[in-house]
């Protein structure tokens, strides 16, 4: 019998958090699933917790390789799934007990090629709902429709709150971008919901995210080429942008202007000012040329200038690359 969900589990350097985030799979409520733990040349324990796993558990697939990535190791299991339909866990995450026999459950119930739901962060406990209230069947321009804050929302960032068709996914080619180590989820997740026919959304909490893991790429404190990542997973996201005509539509534009601009302009200073301190001038004034930043201050129509007057200052140096105001800005937010 052809298991009715294919659970796919990236794993890299997570030997403490693993056998937790497979046993809440092995717990689900529905029972006809199978695991496939991609091991992606994990240098510590947990080759061997995944081979322990699979020699207990029947419906449990290992496969090892030389590391590759994440998005590698994603597609690896989308090849390898013999689901009707695809969800991803993260190694170092919970999900819960009845998290897929209700995403299926809705997926049967409307026909939907994708289900997302929310997901609570641990171990601080912030639920975090769809902002894409609906309880009806949406097409994706009704999903996009539905939120003007799809980007600074985080509405697709994750691909873990996703149910996916295997079919679907099959024949539209949907794949993570494999030369993308950054952000890697938003692409996937865009074009997923923009090859989709009918797509529905609950309002249920049903995914348990982890925000402690001192090992995510998140939580390093200062990635040498973070400008070099971020910027390139913007260009796929313009490129899609345009693709699939999504220019076209004001709320989406604006908001993917603030989301760069704010969001990875804060994370990308910071990460300058850990840096070695002979090259944080230098790494600040790169990072206001950046085409995500320099491209999107005019389509934000002065959202960024409504939090206040230094605020505007600030980024009104950062617009006209007034090199010495956004330093001294930078330094005195930032500087150890």
């Amino acid at each position: 019998m052809h298991p009715l969900v294919s659970v796919i589990v990236p794993v890299y350097r997570v030997e403490r958090y693993l056998e937790e985030a497979v046993e809440s799979i092995l717990s689900q409520t529905l029972s006809n699933i199978e695991i496939i733990l991609v091991d992606d040349g994990s240098d510590d324990r947990c080759p061997e917790i995944c081979d322990r796993f699979q020699k207990e558990y029947e419906n449990i697939v290992v496969i090892h390789q030389r590391n590759h990535g994440l998005p590698a190791a994603r597609n690896v299991g989308i090849n390898k799934a013999n689901g009707k339909y695809i969800a991803f866990c993260d190694s170092d995450d919970i999900m819960k007990k009845d998290m897929l026999e209700r995403m299926v459950l809705a997926a049967q119930n409307h026909h939907a090629d994708i289900v997302m739901c929310g997901y609570e962060t641990f171990p601080d406990k912030k639920n975090v709902y769809p902002g894409i209230k609906s309880d009806a069947v949406l097409t994706p321009n009704t999903f996009i429709a539905k939120c003007n804050t799809i980007h600074t929302g985080n509405e697709l960032c994750f691909s873990w709150r996703f149910l996916l068709k295997k079919k679907y996914i099959e024949e539209k080619k949907i794949r993570f971008d494999e030369d993308l180590l950054f952000g890697e989820d938003v692409p996937f997740n865009i074009q997923a919901v923009m090859e989709a026919s009918r797509i529905f959304v609950l309002q249920e909490i049903l995914y348990f995210y982890r925000t402690n893991n001192i090992n995510s790429i998140m939580r390093t404190k200062y990635k040498p080429n973070l400008g070099e990542l971020v910027q390139r997973q913007y260009q796929k996201k313009i490129e899609l942008t345009y693709q699939y005509h999504l220019d076209k539509i004001d709320a989406w534009m604006e908001d993917l202007a603030y989301y760069y601009i704010t969001a990875f302009a804060d994370m990308l200073f910071n990460n300058a000012m850990n840096g070695p301190v002979e090259k944080q001038k230098e790494a600040v004034k790169k990072i206001i040329r950046m085409p995500l930043l320099s491209n999107n201050f005019q389509k934000c129509k002065g959202r960024l200038f409504h939090r206040g007057r230094i605020n505007a200052i600030f980024w009104i140096a950062c617009w006209w690359k007034i090199d010495w105001i956004v330093w001294l800005f930078v330094k005195n937010k930032y500087g150890l």
